[in-house]
C-alpha cells in the first residue's frame, strides 16, 4: 500500500510539473491545481416585469395610435408607483399585417396588429399586486415574464467568490494531506465564472387572464436567488 501511495504521489507531482512547463511559474516548483465553487442564496427584493399591449384594427394609423395611447397610460401607471424613468425600458415594438377569414369562411380581409412591450423594474416588491392591477386597468393585456433580482447582487457575488476560494483551499489541503504533503501559498488564481439563477415566471395573454381570475390574494412567490462563483487556484506544495 505504501508503494502505491508513493507511486500516486510521484505521478501527481510529475503531472503538475508537466502542466507548469507551459506556464509562467518557476520550473521545479511543486504545485497542485484545483477548482473551487461557491454558492450563496438570498431572497430577491426587486422584480422586473415585462408587460405589454396588443391591439388590432383595419387602419394601420388608428391601430398605432391606440397602441401608443395605451402604452402611455401603462407608463403613467408605473410612475404612480414611484418607478423611475431609468427603470422603464421599451423592449419590443411591432406592427404586422394579418389576413383573417371571417366566421363564414369568406376571403380573408386585411387587418393590422400592433404589439409593444416595456420592462418595468419594481424596487418595492410589496407593491407588485397593486401595480399589476393598475397596469391591467391601463390597458395592458400581455404579461411576457416576471424576473426576480437583488439590490445586493455585487455583495452576493463577493460572498460567492469567498466561498469558492475557501472550497478550493479545503479541496487542495485534503488532497495534499492524503499524499503526505502540506499546502503552501497560492501562486496563481483565476476568476473563472460568476452566474446567478433566479425564479422566473413566463406568461402571455392566457397568463394575464388567469391572474385576473386569481387576483383575490397575493400572486407573487419570489423564492430564492442563487449566485454562484467558480475560481481556479494553483497552490505550492511543501
Amino acid at each position: 500500500m505504501r508503494t502505491d501511495l508513493s507511486l500516486v504521489k510521484s505521478l501527481m507531482i510529475s503531472l503538475s510539473l508537466l502542466s507548469l512547463s507551459c506556464s509562467s511559474l518557476p520550473k521545479g516548483l511543486r504545485t497542485i491545481s484545483v477548482t473551487g465553487q461557491g454558492i450563496v442564496s438570498s431572497v430577491p427584493d426587486q422584480v422586473e416585469i415585462a408587460i405589454g399591449i396588443e391591439n388590432n384594427g383595419k387602419i394601420v394609423k388608428d391601430v398605432k395610435k391606440e397602441n401608443d395611447q395605451n402604452m402611455a397610460r401603462i407608463l403613467n401607471a408605473a410612475k404612480e408607483f414611484k418607478v423611475a424613468e431609468k427603470d422603464l425600458q421599451s423592449e419590443y415594438v411591432r406592427i404586422d399585417a394579418e389576413y383573417v377569414p371571417d366566421e363564414r369562411g369568406n376571403a380573408p380581409k386585411k387587418s393590422y396588429v400592433a404589439r409593444r412591450t416595456v420592462r418595468i423594474l419594481l424596487r418595492d416588491m410589496n407593491s407588485y399586486d397593486a401595480l399589476i392591477a393598475k397596469l391591467f386597468d391601463a390597458g395592458a393585456n400581455v404579461l411576457n415574464n416576471v424576473d426576480f433580482r437583488s439590490s445586493k447582487r455585487l455583495e452576493l457575488e463577493s460572498e460567492a467568490r469567498k466561498a469558492a476560494i475557501a472550497n478550493a483551499k479545503k479541496k487542495a489541503a485534503l488532497m495534499a494531506n492524503e499524499l503526505g504533503l502540506s499546502l503552501g501559498k497560492a501562486v496563481e488564481i483565476s476568476d473563472q465564472a460568476i452566474a446567478s439563477e433566479a425564479p422566473s415566471h413566463r406568461g402571455g395573454m392566457m397568463a394575464m387572464a388567469k391572474m385576473e381570475e386569481d387576483s383575490s390574494g397575493p400572486t407573487l412567490a419570489a423564492g430564492q436567488l442563487e449566485v454562484s462563483s467558480q475560481v481556479g487556484i494553483i497552490f505550492e506544495l511543501n
